[in-house]
This record gives structure tokens, C-alpha cells and sequence, in this order.
């Protein structure tokens, strides 16, 4: 960005308005070569955005198996739960909860191979 012609060579300054100061440094240590650290489902949805944007290949293949297993792992929890008609506990909505959640990171990056 400072080398080529982007806005940012001129201005000296990248905006990074929707990022989160905790989840940048979550992302780059992913990558770099001392650390890369684990992506897992406690960071993937905090790291695909910026994997996105940023346009880290790399990290970007391990976001997407790491979140059809998050997916394939409540459809497993959410099979093998036990409903009571009328009655819903919270441990039961769980597995739909990470769904959603899942799928709704996958909708922001627009991974349509994730949402079918």
C-alpha cells in the first residue's frame, strides 16, 4: 500500500474503521513465520474478515475448512440432541446458534461454497 499507487502512500495512514485493535494482531500471527498460530474456531470468525481483505490465500483455505467443520460438528450435536416437545433448554440451541453464526461470517465474506 505505501510502495504502489494506493490512497494510502499519500495520506501515510491506513483506515481501518471496522477492525478490531484485539483481531488485527490475531491475524497477522497466523501468518507470519515465527508464531503461526492455530486457526480455530475461537479466532476463525475474527480472522476470515481481515483474511478476506487482505487477501491471504493461505489463511483463507484454512478459515473455510476450519468453519465447514464448525458446521459439520453442530449438525452432529444438533442430530444427537434430544428434543423435549415444548420445552427448550439452552444447551439445545447451541449447535443452531454456531450455525447461524458461522453462516452469517460466511454471507459478510460472501463464501457461497460454505452456505449451500
Amino acid at each position: 500500500m505505501f510502495r504502489n499507487e494506493f490512497r494510502e502512500k499519500k495520506e501515510k495512514r491506513v483506515a481501518m474503521t471496522w477492525k478490531s485493535y484485539e483481531d488485527f494482531p490475531d491475524f497477522l500471527l497466523c501468518f507470519h513465520p515465527r508464531y503461526l498460530n492455530e486457526i480455530n474456531e475461537l479466532n476463525v470468525l475474527r480472522i476470515v474478515p481481515l483474511a478476506e481483505e487482505y487477501q491471504v490465500t493461505a489463511i483463507i483455505t484454512k478459515c473455510k475448512a476450519v468453519m465447514k467443520l464448525m458446521l459439520s460438528n453442530a449438525e452432529k450435536a444438533a442430530s444427537s440432541t434430544y428434543f423435549i416437545k415444548d420445552k427448550i433448554d439452552s444447551y439445545q440451541l447451541e449447535p443452531l446458534k454456531k450455525c447461524l453464526t458461522v453462516l452469517k461470517s460466511a454471507t459478510f465474506v460472501n463464501y457461497t461454497d460454505i452456505i449451500d
